[in-house]
């Protein structure tokens, strides 16, 4: 998911320094920036095949499955990786999730762009084949709450996560340490807002509060009474505090 930034926090926000990785924007520079260096990566749901260009050029991956569900989809990362597949590192093939990747070979995988529930099933689908990589990072579209909890709950600590403007629209980017890192998500802030993102300095978070808040706000207004609605109230709350702290 991915939040515009509100027009009182635009210009702070425009000084922050962006993570920057060669061939790609600061969104997709830093879930590449997440891929330990040296790693044979799953880049699922590839599309374009950029990132997975990017992660070769700067030596964070020596090899790199770049897979899709979609062929048409395909096409790009076909023309992008042609060199590296012409080299020996990288592989583009159609697939949903894991499955066009030989099991116990990839150290990384990443989902970028992708929705929480589609990228947690490809993940437990994944487990179930024999696929459990060392890291695997998310750029999910929404429910980054969820992402949180669930990986926990599969063995993976949480060892980085980070929010990251690109143009008017902020982005969010966590990466989980199989059977590292921090293994128990804590209290709604650790859950709803993130364990390292709430002690974040700086304009990205104040922006990213204030847009939780607006957000809220309008779901609890078409909310109807009961546990719905008494949930979305306490995460107002807990936004809200930081917010008003930050």
């Amino acid at each position: 998911m991915s939040w515009k930034i509100p027009r009182e926090w635009r210009d702070a926000v425009s000084r922050v320094p962006a993570p920057r990785l060669p061939g790609v924007g600061p969104r997709l520079s830093a879930v590449g920036l997440a891929v330990p260096k040296g790693s044979v990566v799953a880049d699922i749901g590839a599309d374009h095949g950029l990132l997975s260009r990017a992660l070769l050029r700067a030596d964070r991956a020596r090899f790199v499955h770049a897979t899709d569900a979609s062929s048409a989809a395909l096409d790009g990362a076909v023309k992008a990786l042609a060199w590296g597949v012409s080299a020996g590192r990288a592989s583009v093939a159609v697939g949903d999730g894991f499955e066009a990747i030989p099991p116990n070979e990839v150290d990384c995988a990443v989902l970028a762009g992708t929705g929480s529930v589609t990228a947690l099933d490809i993940v437990r689908r994944g487990l179930a084949t024999g696929h459990r990589p060392s890291r695997i990072v998310f750029q999910p579209s929404g429910g980054e709450h969820d992402v949180r909890t669930e990986m926990v709950t599969l063995g993976y600590g949480l060892v980085a996560e980070q929010l990251v403007a690109e143009g008017q629209r902020l982005f969010m980017v966590l990466a989980f340490e199989d059977g590292e890192g921090l293994m128990t998500i804590d209290g709604l802030e650790d859950r709803y807002v993130g364990p390292f993102i709430k002690n974040a300095p700086g304009p990205l978070l104040g922006a990213w509060l204030d847009v939780q808040k607006d957000w809220l706000s309008g779901l609890i207004e078409r909310a109807d009474s009961g546990t719905a609605k008494d949930a979305l109230q306490e995460r107002f709350a807990v936004v809200s505090c930081l917010a008003l702290n930050h």
